[in-house]
């Protein structure tokens, strides 16, 4: 059962990371592909063309096309080059940093169940994931006019930079927030859902300006943050309620691990290939008025699946007879989710495990990126039927876990828990990814924006929905 905290959406493009990150439909994120002459523009130091040489391009006659195209030649000149390691290391190391914040906070849920009581688990994740859609809208309507008035570079820079500064005092100053009260507690958790949803939508806007396996590096990055963490806390083997010394040996290497994220991703943006995309992308934007990260295109053979016709009018609700099966497979995918992740601490230990939460976290997260990159690399399940029946089917996980949870007659044990719970995370990333997956091979290109768009309303909406009726029992 993933964590709540594993479904985040980057703010255009919808890329799932694990069950409630947003975060990994890696081999279907668009790129731009438009056939048109090439631009007159000096290139930049450095550069070279698809023949290898820096001379000069032949100016087309259309400027929209023209633009586009230099960026994509651009991203292509990129690609190419060996340096582009260092822009995929940057980005794995993003990833870590991106995760650690919240990942740290939530797998200590010993702590505070014994601080603020036993029902503070579902609070959090209420707190923690409501902002997500106001954040996701306001990215969607606002990030391309600041990009368009103070240039992609310099508008990266700061989001970067600040949002991820943010995560890491979060993290650092948790050791010290012992004493707030519950409501101060809540708010605190507020902040950083608030902190995580923007740094997340900036992080995987960044990534899909680059070749496509910067997403790939992102998203095995967060996946290794729940790694470093189950890590820290076997090393430290810290206890379901440690001190404030143990707190701070716990939380400060969250905190250094997320200042070296911000020192990588920062150079990654001053670099000479950063530059050279930044300037392309302003290009297009300034020409067509469009981001060029917000073009997307389904390149993956494997969907066998219907297109929308090209007579189908601008009316939004016209698309949703075409799309409803990847949006129910969603919608029963995350509220079944997330009810059975608000109910984690509810599971009974057959050991009387106090830790038993937390390990159960840990498997979640993990799983939850092993289903993700199933998503990739398995090419079944692509047709919007099979993808919705498979979802209805693995949602058997989740009665289940409540029923075992509920039933005192039943026989205990941790490690059926365990194979049961790290099944149904597996299962629910990798449902999620092929829903945009499935998807980005439903509709036309020009319709991709509005696809994903439903497609996150129906995230959102289902995880509210399994929040809150995860409340009432």
């Amino acid at each position: 059962m993933s964590c709540v905290h594993n479904m985040r959406l980057s703010s255009r493009h919808a890329v799932c990371l694990d069950v409630f990150y947003d975060n990994s439909v890696v081999k279907n994120i668009f790129k731009a592909k438009i056939d048109a002459p090439e631009i007159h523009r000096p290139l930049l130091e450095g550069e070279y063309d698809y023949d290898g040489s820096t001379d000069e391009g032949t100016a087309g006659n259309d400027p929209q096309t023209a633009a586009a195209i230099q960026y994509e030649k651009s991203t292509s000149r990129v690609k190419e080059d060996k340096g582009i390691s260092w822009i995929y290391f940057c980005f794995f190391i993003g990833g870590i940093s991106l995760n650690l914040a919240w990942g740290s906070i939530s797998f200590i849920v010993s702590y505070w169940q014994i601080h603020y009581g036993d029902k503070i688990w579902p609070q959090f994740l209420l707190c923690y994931n409501l902002p997500g859609f106001p954040i996701l809208l306001l990215q969607l309507y606002s990030d391309d006019f600041f990009s368009k008035l103070f240039g992609s570079q310099r508008v990266y820079v700061l989001r970067i930079s600040l949002s991820f500064l943010a995560l890491a005092l979060f993290a650092g100053l948790v050791p010290f927030i012992s004493g707030l009260s519950h409501v101060g507690i809540l708010i605190y958790i507020t902040g950083v859902g608030i902190t995580v949803g923007a740094a997340h939508g900036w992080i995987y806007s960044l990534a899909s300006l680059y070749p496509i396996k910067a997403v790939s590096y992102l998203v095995a990055g967060g996946g290794l943050s729940a790694i470093i963490l189950l890590v820290l806390t076997i090393a430290e083997q810290l206890p379901p309620d440690p001190s404030f010394s143990r707190l701070l040996i716990y939380f400060e290497p969250v905190l250094v691990l997320s200042v070296i994220g911000i020192i990588f991703l920062v150079a990654m943006l001053f670099s000479k290939f950063s530059k050279t995309l930044f300037y392309e992308a302003d290009k297009v934007q300034q020409t067509t008025g469009v981001s060029p990260a917000s073009s997307e295109v389904s390149n993956d053979p494997s969907h066998d699946v219907k297109v929308l016709p090209s007579h189908i009018g601008p009316q939004p609700g016209h698309i949703l007879k075409y799309i409803w099966s990847p949006l129910l497979s969603m919608f029963i995918t995350v509220s079944l989710s997330a009810i059975a992740t608000a109910k984690v601490t509810d599971i009974p230990s057959a050991t009387n495990n106090m830790m038993f939460p937390a390990i159960l976290l840990y498997i979640s997260s993990i799983s939850s990126f092993l289903g993700n990159e199933a998503a990739v690399y398995i090419k079944y399940l692509n047709k919007p039927t099979t993808l919705l029946v498979f979802s209805i089917f693995r949602s058997l996980f989740v009665p289940f876990l409540l029923v075992y949870s509920l039933a005192h007659f039943i026989p205990r044990n941790d490690y059926l828990i365990y194979v049961v719970v790290g099944l149904h995370a597996a299962t629910s990333a990798f449902c999620v990814s092929k829903s945009y997956s499935v998807l980005s091979g439903s509709v036309n290109q020009e319709r991709q924006a509005s696809a994903s768009n439903w497609l996150n309303i129906s995230l959102y909406v289902g995880l509210y929905v399994g929040l809150g009726i995860s409340f009432s029992f």
